[in-house]
């Protein structure tokens, strides 16, 4: 059943979280296998951040199940049946990998020995595939029914529980995750919707906790992209 609304969904936010995802968890397995020996400091830093992006990545799906597949399954029932049964496969092939990260990540902290970060590496490294797979049959798969049948403040509604949902602290560098890969617009649009007066201080807030935090990390400034948003 097609839906007439004036508004329809922005996708771009979707796909601007999907390159987040795939950037974080490509990268974070080289930075488990650079943790020296011995470098508690270091260690820390980098299994807090895997904390991190992997619990983005189940609120991502935990939302999606909330309040977008309901909708689509509501709405266009014919297109959506053959997706789910694909979709909860991945899914259930993604909970698995992760599932030995977790177990791997745990193992580590335990002593933080050189055989336990090589495990978590290579565990981080047999979960990326998997992952890649989940974001691109989203992308060519549900992400066109979200922009068809779902509207506008519908999407923004789901933003809202991200927001709501994740401690504020954090929501500046999360921000600046988001807006590494440069899709400033989507940036803008954020932005936009915020008193004017903030704007530049939100802006300057961002790209100021994004390079702290890959400071942090890896001991490299942020990438430039950041400073667009």
């Amino acid at each position: 059943m097609n839906q007439d609304f004036e508004l329809f969904a922005d996708v771009r936010d979707m796909f601007a979280l999907h390159a987040m995802l795939r950037r974080e968890f490509t990268s974070v397995s080289n930075l488990v296998r650079r943790v020296d020996d011995g470098d508690r400091l270091q260690a820390e830093a980098v299994a807090g951040h895997l904390d991190l992006i992997g619990a983005l990545l189940d609120q991502h799906h935990s939302r999606e199940d909330e309040h977008v597949w309901p909708r689509l399954q509501e709405r266009v029932t014919a297109e959506t049946a053959p997706l789910s049964s694909v979709t909860e496969a991945l899914r259930e092939d993604l909970h698995h990998r992760y599932e030995q990260v977790s177990a791997a990540l745990d193992d580590w902290r335990a002593g933080w020995s050189t055989a336990g970060r090589d495990a978590l590496a290579g565990a981080l490294e047999g979960l990326s595939p998997v992952l890649e797979q989940c974001l691109a049959q989203e992308e060519e798969h549900v992400v066109p029914l979200v922009e068809k049948y779902i509207s506008a403040a519908e999407c923004r509604l789901l933003a809202g529980t991200y927001r709501e949902q994740t401690a504020p602290e954090l929501l500046p560098m999360i921000f600046g995750m988001l807006m590494f890969d440069g899709v400033p617009d989507v940036g803008e649009d954020i932005l936009a919707e915020m008193p004017q007066q903030v704007q530049s201080g939100i802006r300057q807030l961002v790209s100021q906790a994004r390079a702290d935090h890959v400071d942090k990390l890896s001991g490299t400034p942020a990438p430039p992209q950041v400073t667009v948003v």
